[in-house]
């Protein structure tokens, strides 16, 4: 949880980290029953459950980053009344903080991939599970395994680009 950055200044960022991680580990635990041929009815039920949690944890996220509130130009530097607009950036080749944390992804793609990242993460691995159980075939296993790590990693890209570091106002962003 770091202050500099609002998408991040949430008790919902390690919730969702944990929550994920318990999802994932759940799905390959309850994916490799499935494929051993052992029962795995419990440990199904508990992946389900978990990714179902994940996903609408996950949307309660994207539903609080996506309000706008973060600070502005006028609040980091005080003055909160005026109009204010940067004349220069102080440097002429970027830094760390403006190449790590200084993405622009256009909404409308933005919104694509994280619908891909839900059906990749949460629908698809949920589905197969379910399929797994009820036919016994280890193929659906694979695949919500696959699924679910290919899902979140796209989680976790998304994670990192829509952070807004503060450091972004003294560089030309009006707000983060």
């Amino acid at each position: 949880v770091l202050r500099t950055i609002r998408q991040w200044n949430t008790a919902l960022v390690p919730a969702n980290f944990y929550a994920m991680g318990l999802a994932i580990g759940a799905t390959v635990l309850a994916a490799e029953r499935v494929i051993m041929g052992a029962p795995a009815d419990t440990l199904v039920g508990i992946a389900l459950a978990l990714l179902a949690a994940s996903a609408v944890m996950k949307g309660i996220y994207y539903f609080w980053i996506a309000r706008p509130g973060g600070p502005t130009i006028r609040t980091a530097i005080g003055f909160n009344r005026s109009t204010v607009r940067i004349l220069e950036q102080g440097h002429t080749f970027g830094t760390f903080l403006t190449e790590e944390f200084g993405h622009t992804l256009p909404k409308a793609k933005a919104r694509s991939i994280k619908v891909m990242m839900f059906v990749c993460a949460f629908v698809i691995p949920i589905a197969a599970l379910m399929i797994s159980l009820a036919t016994g075939e280890s193929a659906f296993a694979w695949i919500a395994v696959l699924s679910v790590i290919f899902g979140i990693g796209v989680e976790r890209w998304l994670f990192f680009v829509e952070a807004q570091h503060v450091v972004n106002l003294y560089h030309g962003r009006q707000q983060c």
